[in-house]
């Protein structure tokens, strides 16, 4: 049996951007009996509770009191930090990239994870939080982050952590190009000073502003780095309504049948007999048939073009009854939507009927009304689907009232490289109240990274370029290609123009690691590898491209700038500048097209994502971070992440042994 999993991709999508359901606070918490016997009447009271029942925080040594005026440790902030990324790590990963190898190892044989505090055992409570955070920190701002706030090779977790420590860890969620992002996040009491201690009632308020902050402004609201966010929709909290306003003079049996059809649909059980008892329905004179054709088009057993017109007719007989109700013609129409994209791979242009479809009953709907900017949105989102952005674009200019029309408009200003006019059409949404200021100052501050693009594309060109032009390098490297993983070192001799390559892997099927050795001759363009089975080296030729995340690594920055319209963020740690690189996926199919790549014409690429860790003193690149993920018309899927360090410290002096080029053929 085939599933649809239906439960809306428009509302898996919509939910990427828009405010998630998490933090329990103020009535909800005062209802429940507190948790800890010494923070009644405290006045932090609220959000220690808060913090409790959202996993933040325990009791001291798991007891049933908290002490709220106990200074923190910095073992205890750190865990807290932790749990605060976990709860939004999905958000992060195209900033952080990490995989459960970076947690975790790389496998057998190959190096335990590493952590930079000797006082820090793996055996204790603290280490995952602290090697994670280690990870985190590293990722977003470059190698030694942590240790730029907790310098030495010890962490000293119990010592009380001070309120510039804590608000330094806070960088980890300061995707922005204002330092002082979450100053208000603090609260003041009477101690001031560099050395004021944090207690643990102001770490619990200060964590519940946080979460409640990250809530109401998404991390990098503009960005879409795996190409599937935009365009935005509202989202869907109600699947299963029984569409109560549409009933008429119905018999009692006919309403039964049709709520028992519904529940049975709801939980997923006798479906079969549900949509049975819905087809009747819709074949009587029963009165709800805006109910009666969604559930229709809920039914896994019939194709989805057929499931796509009883979404139609749901349409139609939404607007023959006649009785406004915003929220459910929001439903109607993400369900047309949502089926459209399930159909969009089968038929191309499924999504332009679906608008055609649509369009004629804007004009019944009164412009500014809830129902009419619902339906608007749905029909932009249509529009934008089917390759009209531009007149998307226009019609989201005339939505900018709602979240979602502002956010859509904004993203494709700037996707258009018309940035001045996503400037001035921000701020004038931020005159209006009903857009949310934390929201606006999360928009605002993404522009105005956004805005420096072209310096983060300048430096990174620059950083290639030394690393191209350098007289030698040692880089080291560790990767994942399809199940098959590698550690290795390359010494790259530019004077001699030979590269030679030696490390171990271990293929998915293999119990044991293997050794691998390699040498490029860069003049002649030949590559010899030493096969180990046959015992001879192996001769080939070097530089062909067979996938189109190689073809990318040759383009200049410029190129990927300009042409493949690559989005670029910079962020400045004390000793580094990292670039993060995504490349949109739409660019990449277009461009595989015309590269004859051996496995066919790229059909997606979820993830495109590059970091390069620049030194701030030398302007040269000293790290690299990568994610691709690609699928290819031949049915080939190809996983390859990893990362790669490069000194510069010494220039290698490589030859090529005469009896590589003797055994090569």
């Amino acid at each position: 049996m085939k599933t649809k999993q239906k439960i809306l991709i428009v509302f898996v999508l919509a939910c990427l951007l828009l405010p998630t359901a998490g933090w329990a606070r103020a009535e909800q918490a005062q209802e429940a009996a507190l948790p800890f016997r010494d923070i009644e009447g405290h006045w932090a009271a609220e959000e220690i509770q808060a913090a409790y029942q959202a996993g933040l925080l325990i009791g001291v040594d798991g007891s049933a009191a908290f002490r709220p005026d106990q200074l923190m440790s910095r073992g205890e902030f750190m865990v807290l930090i932790d749990r605060l990324f976990l709860s939004r790590e999905y958000e992060f990963f195209a900033l952080t990239l990490l995989t459960e190898h970076d947690e975790y190892g790389w496998g057998e044989g190959f190096d335990e994870p590493y952590l930079p505090y000797r006082d820090v055992d793996r055996l204790t409570w603290l280490y995952p939080s602290v090697r994670r955070l280690s990870l985190v920190m590293e990722r977003l701002y470059g190698p030694g982050a942590l240790q730029e706030i907790f310098p030495g090779d010890k962490l000293y977790p119990d010592k009380p952590i001070t309120q510039e420590e804590a608000e330094a860890l806070f960088r980890v969620f300061t995707i922005s190009a204002d330092e002082d992002a979450y100053e208000s996040l603090w609260p003041r009491s009477a101690q001031t000073g560099k050395e004021k201690f944090l207690r643990r009632a102001e770490a619990a308020v200060a964590a519940i502003r946080l979460s409640e902050y990250l809530e109401a402004a998404p991390i990098l609201p503009l960005l879409d780095e795996s190409g599937q966010k935009y365009p935005l929709v509202p989202e869907i909290s109600e699947l299963f309504p029984l569409f109560d306003s549409f009933f008429g003079k119905d018999t009692a049996f006919a309403r039964k049948m049709y709520h028992e059809a519904v529940e049975r649909i709801r939980v997923g059980e006798e479906t079969e007999t549900a949509f049975r008892q819905m087809r009747q329905l819709a074949a009587s004179r029963f009165s709800n048939q805006v109910g009666v054709q969604y559930y229709l088009s809920w039914d896994d057993q019939t194709p989805l073009a057929e499931n796509l017109r009883h979404a139609y007719l749901a349409v139609d007989e939404y607007f023959q009854a006649g009785q406004p109700s915003p929220e459910v013609l929001r439903l109607l129409a993400a369900n047309v939507y949502d089926l459209a994209l399930q159909l969009q791979s089968e038929q191309p242009t499924v999504m332009r009927a679906a608008f055609e479809r649509l369009r004629p009953y804007l004009g019944k709907l009164e412009p500014g009304s809830a129902e009419w900017l619902n339906f608007s949105l749905y029909l932009a989102a249509l529009e934008a689907r089917s390759g009209e952005k531009q007149q998307a674009l226009e019609r989201y200019l005339q939505l900018t009232e709602s979240k979602e029309g502002l956010t859509n408009a904004l993203y494709y200003l700037v996707a258009s490289g018309r940035m001045a006019e996503a400037d001035e059409l921000l701020a004038q949404a931020s005159d209006s109240a009903q857009l949310e200021p934390v929201y606006a100052d999360r928009l605002r501050q993404e522009l105005t990274l956004l805005a420096r693009q072209a310096e983060a594309a300048r430096q990174l060109a620059g950083a290639l370029q030394q690393l191209e032009t350098s007289a030698g390098i040692v880089i080291r490297g560790q990767s994942m290609l399809n199940g098959y993983q590698y550690r290795y070192t390359t010494e790259v001799d530019r004077q001699n123009r030979i590269s030679h390559t030696a490390g171990i892997y271990q293929a998915p099927d293999k119990l044991v690691l293997q050794k691998m050795e390699s040498y490029t001759d860069m003049n002649r363009k030949r590559l010899y590898l030493y096969d180990y089975d046959a015992g001879r080296w192996e001769e080939s030729r070097s530089g062909a491209i067979q996938y189109i995340h190689e073809w990318l690594d040759a383009l200049p920055v410029e190129e990927r700038l300009h042409t493949l319209r690559a989005r670029y963020l910079l962020q400045q740690g004390q000793r580094y500048a990292v670039v993060t690189e995504w490349i949109p996926q739409a660019t990449l199919q277009e461009r595989s097209a015309a590269l004859s790549l051996p496995s066919g014409e790229l059909l997606e690429a979820p993830a495109f994502v590059s970091k390069y860790y620049i030194d701030r003193n030398s302007g040269q690149l000293v790290k690299r971070v990568w994610r691709y993920e690609e699928f290819y018309e031949s049915g080939e899927y190809i996983a390859f992440w990893g990362e790669e360090t490069y000194s510069h410290d010494h220039t290698p002096a490589v030859e090529l042994p005469a009896d590589v080029t003797e055994g090569g053929r």
